[in-house]
Parts: C-alpha cells; structure tokens; sequence
C-alpha cells in the first residue's frame, strides 16, 4: 500500500479537474469515476488514496470546512 503526498491532499481539486499527468493523479481521477464495485477493488490496493477522495468529497476531516470549488 501506498500513501497519497501531502502535494496531492493539498490539490484534489485541481487533479480532479485534469491537473497532473503522475500516477496518484490519474488514480484520483479513476477514483471519482469508478462505480461500487470498482472502488471497493481500487480501495483495497489503495486505500489511503480512496480514503482522501472520499474525505475530499464528503467534506470531512481536513476537508470540512472547504467550499464547493475548491
């Protein structure tokens, strides 16, 4: 298992939207897109990537207080 940078915790949003062309951006992007089934796949080779986007989108943790957009 690997963990996510610090870079890319700071910067899901704009990996979301097409910045960066490393693996764990690509990865983010595939997160967001996957169905159920797929993300529980993804999430048992990658869970600390999953774990952010999920954090990212749900407003959690480090990510609560952020506004849409960002």
């Amino acid at each position: 298992m690997t963990d996510i940078s610090e870079h890319d915790k700071n910067h899901v949003y704009e990996i979301l939207k097409g910045h960066g062309d490393w693996f764990s951006a690509d990865l983010l992007r595939l997160i967001a897109k996957a169905d159920e089934e797929n993300l529980a796949a993804i999430r048992r080779a990658f869970p600390f990537h999953v774990a952010v986007y999920e954090d990212w989108y749900y407003k959690r943790g480090r990510y609560a207080g952020r506004k849409d957009g960002q």
